[in-house]
């Protein structure tokens, strides 16, 4: 009898990028509720995104992945965590690695 799997749960994510582009996709990708998202340009070679969520506010830095959690919330994730850690499947959708 084969071994049973468990279902692989399918996130969204977009890495932090400082383009024109990308900062509207974001708009996008969290349905324009920009309450709780903001970006900092005080150092402006190395903007910072400030998210907050029910575990207090977050920073990410460019390069970072921002993550849509199962329950609606986003959070960061610095690049060499989540590249170890999920494979992408699509556009923006990624699975947790097996094994």
């Amino acid at each position: 009898m084969p071994k049973p799997r468990k279902k692989l749960e399918i996130i969204k994510a977009l890495v932090f990028t400082d383009e024109p582009a990308r900062l509207i996709e974001f708009s996008k990708f969290i349905n324009g509720k920009t309450d709780w998202l903001k970006i900092s340009y005080e150092d402006r070679e190395n903007p910072q995104m400030t998210i907050d969520n029910f575990k207090g506010s977050m920073q990410a830095s460019i390069g970072d992945y921002i993550v849509k959690g199962a329950d609606g919330e986003f959070y960061p994730v610095k690049a060499d965590v989540f590249e170890k850690t999920y494979e992408q499947v699509g556009e923006n959708k990624y699975v947790k690695r097996q094994g």
